[in-house]
């Protein structure tokens, strides 16, 4: 048995839901369908996205066993692509015009599998390029990607590798160490003398906290989710972030006495989940706030890898059940299709 069925809402409980979405085709769908032997479109249609009536959640109506989670995430796709991005150097003119050529040769080919990595790749190299240089179009060449004009990139080469400055803030190629999304969580949460994140290490921000907070990673069990097994070059993604950043101390968030963190910052993690409102109990009991980073489910339906999306009305179903508050002010992360929501006991004076 690969899947079960989800009778009844992970957040609320209830069992009135209605269909929302299907997940747009992707690597995670691309490599489970086939270890599965199924046709894509095929697992897509079973792992169909459901509105949850009462409280808003998006979630998956079938769901795969742990099992297949764990194959998922420890075999199948070991390293998480996007979480290495942000110091992979992939974001440069000489790294686009490598993988548009390798593009080309999958084309070529008849590679389709190769043919939608780079196509995946390219299509996220472009979209964080800024557009500042009002002559660089992004729609253009994305048009000119998906329709196969390889000669439009040969004729634009010096304008498009021109336009290579620093990536978007929220792109891949950045994570989520962003100079105005800490201005805005520190003067909200004051003091944050003791910081923590979890989820993704290479996506946060401790590179961007002032010196003399205290920083720490934390870490649970999850099947849903990438495990020492993703690592590049002999370092885990864990080692990887802690060679940059050597002042971070780990911790199992299962550890932590009551209200011992100011801030835990959850990054792109709470879409995992099977239990969501179990782990809010366990942030909410170590941290006096929490910050979540996450994909707009309504921009974006929640893909194959992902058990749940979180909606505006989700989040405050969760935070009135914790007895706690929810600040959805911060609108930066929106132009990338991310929503945050800072989380916290009680508002601050």
């Amino acid at each position: 048995m690969n899947f079960t069925d989800v009778f009844a809402c992970p957040l609320c409980l209830s069992k009135k839901n209605e269909f929302h979405s299907h997940a747009s085709p992707n690597l995670y769908s691309e490599k489970i369908s086939r270890f599965l032997k199924l046709d894509e479109q095929e697992l897509l249609d079973v792992l169909r996205n459901v509105r949850c009536v009462r409280c808003g959640l998006i979630f998956k109506r079938q769901w795969f066993v742990p099992s297949i989670l764990r194959i998922l995430f420890n075999e199948l796709i070991q390293i998480h692509p996007r979480g290495w991005d942000t110091i992979s150097g992939r974001f440069s003119p000489a790294q686009f015009f490598k993988e548009l050529e390798f593009f080309k040769t999958a084309v070529e080919a008849g590679d389709a599998e190769n043919k939608a990595r780079w196509s995946r790749g390219l299509v996220s190299i472009l979209s964080a390029i800024p557009d500042r240089d009002l002559r660089f179009n992004r729609e253009e060449c994305l048009g000119a990607l998906e329709s196969r004009k390889f000669k439009y990139f040969m004729d634009n080469q010096s304008l498009i590798a021109a336009s290579f400055e620093s990536p978007i803030d929220f792109s891949r190629f950045t994570g989520y160490s962003v100079k105005s999304l800490w201005d805005y969580v520190s003067h909200e949460i004051r003091p944050v003398a003791t910081y923590a994140e979890i989820g993704c290490p290479l996506w946060g921000m401790y590179k961007i906290v002032p010196p003399g907070v205290k920083k720490i990673f934390l870490t649970r069990d999850e099947p849903n989710f990438w495990s020492d097994r993703c690592r590049i070059d002999g370092f885990t993604c864990v080692e990887a972030m802690m060679r940059e950043n050597d002042s971070v101390e780990m911790m199992s968030l299962n550890s932590l006495n009551k209200h011992q963190i100011d801030l835990i910052s959850v990054f792109q993690y709470l879409d995992h989940l099977e239990n969501p409102l179990i782990f809010f109990k366990s942030i909410f009991f170590a941290a006096r706030a929490a910050l979540f980073v996450i994909e707009d489910p309504e921009l974006t339906p929640p893909h194959a890898q992902h058990f749940t999306g979180w909606t505006a009305e989700a989040f405050q179903y969760a935070a009135k059940s914790l007895g706690i508050v929810v600040d959805d002010s911060y609108q930066g992360a929106k132009a990338q299709g991310h929503s945050v929501y800072l989380l916290r006991r009680c508002l601050q004076l």
